[in-house]
């Protein structure tokens, strides 16, 4: 773990939204719940606020402890994440889209679902590049 209040508050907040995105599928997913449950958008929304909030706040209480990383190591993980969110979006729109074709998934549960991803996925690979140490 990094003495950098912000990189630890960041990893920590990563892994807060995949997990409530995961809960937030699989309860969407077990209850076949459509487009009107908006519960779980609200909650994943607070939680990656939150996040920001927390930030935000360890950058004005502790200026001296904070060093951003922005090696090169970094910035490529950086930059693998958004890859990795991408390739994770377009596999799972074309999955949902089979689904949708093959009248499995619901077209508006289909929609629905695509949103989390973008979302999870890049933070996913960020808290796990954060835990192998190769960001901050």
């Amino acid at each position: 773990m990094t003495p950098n209040p912000i990189a630890t508050i960041r990893l920590i907040s990563n892994l807060a939204i995949v997990a409530v995105t995961a809960a937030f599928v699989l309860l969407t997913l077990a209850a076949q719940v459509g487009a009107s449950g908006k519960t779980g958008v609200w909650i994943i929304s607070g939680v990656a606020i939150t996040a920001a909030l927390l930030q935000s706040a360890a950058h004005l209480m502790f200026p001296q402890t904070i060093e951003p990383a922005w090696d090169e190591e970094v910035q490529h993980s950086n930059r693998a994440s958004y890859l990795f969110g991408y390739w994770a979006v377009m596999a799972t729109f074309l999955t949902l889209l089979a689904g949708t074709w093959a009248g499995v998934v619901d077209p508006a549960m289909a929609f629905y679902l695509l949103a989390p991803v973008l979302g999870a996925a890049p933070c996913g690979w960020m808290a796990v590049a954060a835990l192998l140490g190769r960001a901050a």
